[in-house]
């Protein structure tokens, strides 16, 4: 949050370099990055909207521009971004960069805590559960997978890497 306002900033650890990445006035928060590309939560249009920013051609683009409806918990693959879309009961979104968008399944249980690493999603739900368990979606197979079922415990903010997940 500098200059009063909150952007989005890169440092290069090999080079020792700070770089600012966006320069709008409004928020722009959330963000996650992975290879040559960082997607974000942007309220420049006066709600919040997916953005992704490429550092190979140095050029960002909107994906998202559905502004009634509340996006959350972007994350990034390669060239697949996702994020959580909806104000009461949230929808899984995959974009692919050049491609196209689609909602993924299954739509309107409540979702917190999105992560992506190579073809597989982790996230915590509560459809069957006031506390939330961890979920797993298998972007290839189609295949859902409860990870997590401890009734009267709320299991959350999960992260993935290969075959292994952790959460709180």
């Amino acid at each position: 949050r500098r200059n009063g306002n909150w952007d989005i900033y890169l440092y290069d650890l090999g080079a020792g370099v700070e770089r600012q990445i966006t320069t709008d006035p409004a928020t722009q928060n959330s963000p996650a990055i992975s290879g040559n590309g960082i997607v974000w939560l942007d309220e420049r249009h006066g709600t919040v909207e997916v953005y992704y920013y490429d550092l190979t051609t140095n050029t960002e683009q909107r994906i998202t521009n559905n502004q009634l409806v509340l996006k959350s918990y972007p994350a990034i693959e390669g060239s697949s971004i996702v994020w959580l879309q909806g104000n009461f009961g949230h929808v899984i979104y995959l974009h692919t960069v050049g491609g196209s968008t689609q909602a993924l399944p299954p739509p309107g249980s409540t979702k917190y805590g999105l992560d992506i690493k190579g073809t597989r999603l982790v996230w915590q739900d509560y459809r069957f559960s006031l506390y939330g368990d961890i979920f797993s979606l298998d972007l290839i197979s189609g295949q859902e997978r409860q990870l997590t079922n401890t009734p009267g415990s709320g299991e959350g903010a999960p992260d993935i890497d290969g075959n292994l997940v952790v959460w709180e």
